[in-house]
């Protein structure tokens, strides 16, 4: 029986079709709302969220909140879904997870409410507050008008009077044009006739927003003479005053609220100079304002990875902004927290998913052969699951826990791109041909978080300590991989066999939070019979106590040629491996071929003379008086 033939399988493990953007197309959406699985805490927390955001809208009030969650722990796919809720969009519903119907009938101002939903994703944008004017007029239905939120026509409305007053316009082009005004706006070039001017001015007037700003820029420097200069980005207005004008002219549209859904901003403004990570985050403030007497109000809700006080640049230590940063993180407190084990929920419900059209008799003897294992090995799996209930483990299988627990904690310091649900559905495909009652090894793992694109990432992003403890854990296997054919050969082992176990050793020590029901993490009480357990498919025992013999003798014979390697000396014996920062045998290989006989020789004689106290002299011996007593 192979676990391919029971499950509802994903041949296509392409990393894209497991990122969800909040541009994605409509069938895409679709697709996202239809597998999106909301566990029994999400439900929990999205009913306290959607109460308390009910309860201020209701009152007029603005209300934020942060989805707090790792890379690839479902915030975008949560934003998709609230997006469509809020938007009273029945296909949601339709096709939507059961919970979701239940939160709906629970909160009835989801539909009371008409909401106008802002989808943002910072990446690439240029700044926080264009970002949401441009969004906002994004948003807008086809027949509503758009929005202004610069002020070049106020520029353009003094050179009309200018003009007046100095001959026609005409006559004020060229002149502006003989005294440079036009250096930065090649369409405006010298010595053109003043009608020809006139053209070219009307069409930059009327172009694209970009143009027009930078010909209203022009022209205000040039009637300044030069003083308080402005560039063609002060010519959008400032945060608080657009926000103003969104509320108006959203109220003016027939809607009650508007909802800002904001992904990828603190990859975004972690990029940010010193003064431009100020600017944004006075601008998050502004968004989410509870004292503002706008006449409609904002729900904000922005997907995080992190504390946004730990995204401040170092060089910002002043208190009163520290305090400032601690003020807007109240501001989108609670924070709706996306855990460990609502990726156990997807997993057990989405990954894992049964196929449709298995017979009754099929059922049964796929279900059972997953029992025989529990009930053969049901004491070891328990005990590695971290406290989980047994049944919930065994809804898992055949992912084990410590797997998952490993998955979440590594995938935080990789590339945004990379998913734990596509991690899960690769390592399916792998393990296709597994025997239904196996499990996936744990050292199976480190392919999918030690590829290529993703060692380049973590070695890039060295600032982050999560990166660097990836990094380092990487080099020291690149150290320890050569050694391993050999100790395969002298123990019996296959290198495969070593590799897993290894790997595993390596994982489990990057997994660093609590684990154990004892507070202990994976890495702290890793020993052989639970490497054996974890990686159980790929090391066969006859009887348990063979195989952790087995796993014991291979990490003393590593440990003879690689002491970083330290197996304990209990017959099921405690096993680590120390992180090498510097590549001590690289030194000690240098070393060696750069200090021959000579240098030894004149080592060991310094030392005689020093510590001996020898009168040497010239001379290579010398007469040391011992007393006997």
């Amino acid at each position: 029986m192979k676990i391919r033939d029971y499950l509802l399988w994903q041949d296509d493990t392409d990393l894209d079709a497991f990122i969800t953007r909040l541009s994605d197309s409509e069938d895409r959406v679709r697709q996202n709302v239809r597998q999106y699985v909301v566990g029994a805490k999400v439900r929990d927390r999205l009913d306290s969220m959607l109460k308390a955001v009910g309860e201020r809208l209701d009152d007029n009030r603005d209300v934020g909140r942060y989805i707090h969650g790792a890379f690839g722990s479902g915030k975008s796919n949560l934003l998709t879904v609230l997006g469509k809720m809020l938007e009273r969009d029945e296909m949601v519903y339709d096709l939507g997870h059961p919970a979701l119907r239940e939160l709906r009938a629970k909160h009835a101002w989801l539909d009371r409410h008409r909401t106008l939903v802002v989808r943002i994703n910072m990446m690439g944008k240029y700044s926080l507050t264009r970002a949401l004017f441009e969004g906002y007029n994004a948003a807008l239905p086809a027949a509503a008008p758009q929005l202004g939120f610069t002020d070049e026509e106020r520029v353009f409305e003094l050179i009309d009077k200018d003009a007046q007053r100095l001959g026609g316009l005409p006559a004020l082009l060229e002149q502006a044009a003989s005294e440079a005004a036009f250096e930065a706006i090649p369409e405006m070039p010298r010595g053109m006739p003043g009608p020809l001017f006139v053209e070219y001015y009307q069409r930059l007037r009327r172009g694209d927003r970009d143009k027009r700003l930078a010909l209203a820029a022009a022209l205000q420097n040039w009637r300044n003479h030069g003083a308080n200069a402005i560039r063609p980005d002060d010519l959008w207005v400032d945060a608080r005053q657009g926000l103003d004008r969104i509320a108006r002219h959203a109220k003016e549209q027939g809607y009650t609220s508007v909802a800002w859904l904001v992904d990828e901003l603190v990859i975004w403004i972690r990029g940010r100079s010193r003064a431009e990570y100020v600017n944004e985050i006075n601008n998050l403030s502004a968004l989410v304002d509870h004292d503002a007497a706008r006449v409609l109000p904002f729900f904000v809700a922005v997907a995080v990875q992190m504390d946004i006080s730990r995204t401040c640049p170092e060089d910002l230590s002043q208190r009163d902004f520290q305090e400032q940063l601690g003020f807007i993180r109240d501001r989108f407190q609670p924070q709706l927290e996306l855990e460990d084990q609502d990726l156990y929920e997807v997993a057990a419900e989405r990954v894992l998913a049964r196929r449709g059209d298995l017979t009754v008799a099929e059922k049964k003897a796929f279900e059972g052969a997953i029992d025989a294992a529990f009930q053969k090995h049901g004491d070891a799996i328990v005990g590695l699951s971290g406290g989980l209930p047994a049944d919930f483990v065994r809804r898992l299988y055949p992912f084990n826990p410590a797997l998952l627990r490993i998955l979440v904690d590594v995938t935080q310091a990789l590339s945004r791109n990379r998913t734990a649900i596509a991690a899960l559905y690769r390592l399916l495909n792998k393990h296709a041909d597994l025997e239904v009652g196996q499990f996936i090894p744990v050292g199976a793992l480190w392919e999918f978080v030690f590829e290529p694109e993703n060692v380049s990432y973590v070695k890039q992003n060295a600032s982050s300590k999560l990166c660097q403890r990836l990094a380092d854990t990487y080099d020291t296997w690149v150290r320890l991989e050569p050694k391993l054919e050999a100790v395969a050969q002298e123990t019996g082992a296959t290198v495969h066999q070593l590799q897993q176990v290894v790997r595993t050793v390596l994982l489990c020590q990057l997994s660093d939070r609590p684990y154990f029901p004892d507070g202990r993490a994976l890495g702290e009480r890793l020993t052989a019979s639970m490497l054996l357990h974890l990686n159980e498919t790929d090391i066969r025992a006859m009887v348990p106590r063979t195989g952790i013999s087995k796993v014991a003798s291979w990490f003393r014979a590593l440990n003879n040629v690689a002491p970083h390697v330290q197996p304990s000396s209990d017959t099921d014996p405690t096993i680590s491996i120390k992180i090498e920062q510097l590549d001590i045998e690289r030194v000690l290989n240098t070393a060696r071929t750069q200090v021959g006989h000579s240098h030894r020789f004149a080592f060991m004689r310094k030392l005689m003379i020093d510590e001996l106290g020898l009168d040497l002299g010239t001379s290579n011996e010398g007469t040391f008086d011992v007393l006997w007593k």
